[in-house]
């Protein structure tokens, strides 16, 4: 089944449960508040500001004190049930926002990243096809390993890689020109030789051999 690419994230058209996998907004925090210990999320009796959807026992993550001068806030959702698919009412307004929703508004305003998110609830955010959220460079190897939904397409263990492969042709680059001239690189400093980086190969290059 495709997800749709909404803000609000609704139900799929073709979806027989429109309101999917419902979670506790207790479960919700929890997991936030151990990702990011900013995280701050008021109960409404105990909130002396005033917030959309206050009066109606919603509640609003913060990131950090509300009174405190960088706080931002992220999004109001309201306590207990939380659905996964936003409902709305005929004319598109929001009746209640699912978890969908929040946690795409929390990777937005920086609570964590989105592999954070997917790590610690155990879901996949990644909106499109199913085949589209694997690590292109595992299944090569025939092996399904989420990717961390960034531009790269692969997984945390890959990316690590390719960003230390990416550092070391750069500091090549820049010895092969203290060899050549003497003299360092422009803007460079003077670059020691080093070696590859141990632990970023992926299991899918073991089992390759």
């Amino acid at each position: 089944m495709q997800i749709p690419h909404t803000p609000i994230l609704c139900a799929p058209s073709d979806a027989i449960d429109t309101l999917g996998v419902t979670w506790l907004s207790a479960d919700l925090i929890k997991g936030l508040q151990r990702i990011n210990r900013d995280v701050f999320v008021p109960m409404p009796s105990a909130a002396p500001w005033s917030y959309p959807g206050k009066d109606f026992g919603h509640t609003c993550i913060y990131i950090g004190q509300p009174d405190a001068p960088k706080t931002r806030k992220v999004c109001a959702f309201h306590l207990g049930a939380i659905p996964e698919w936003t409902q709305i009412d005929p004319t598109g307004r929001i009746i209640v926002r699912g978890w969908r929703s929040i946690l795409e508004r929390c990777i937005k305003a920086g609570v964590g990243t989105r592999a954070q998110i997917e790590r610690t609830f155990r879901i996949s955010m990644q909106l499109g096809k199913p085949e589209e959220k694997w690590c292109f460079m595992c299944k090569r190897n025939d092996l399904k390993i989420r990717s961390t939904g960034g531009k790269s397409g692969m997984c945390e263990s890959h990316e690590d890689a390719a960003l230390h492969a990416g550092i070391l042709h750069d500091r090549k680059n820049e010895q092969r020109y203290q060899r050549k001239t003497g003299k360092l690189a422009p803007g460079g400093q003077r670059v020691e030789p080093v070696k590859p980086k141990e632990g970023l190969f992926h299991d899918c290059h073991v089992q390759r051999k």
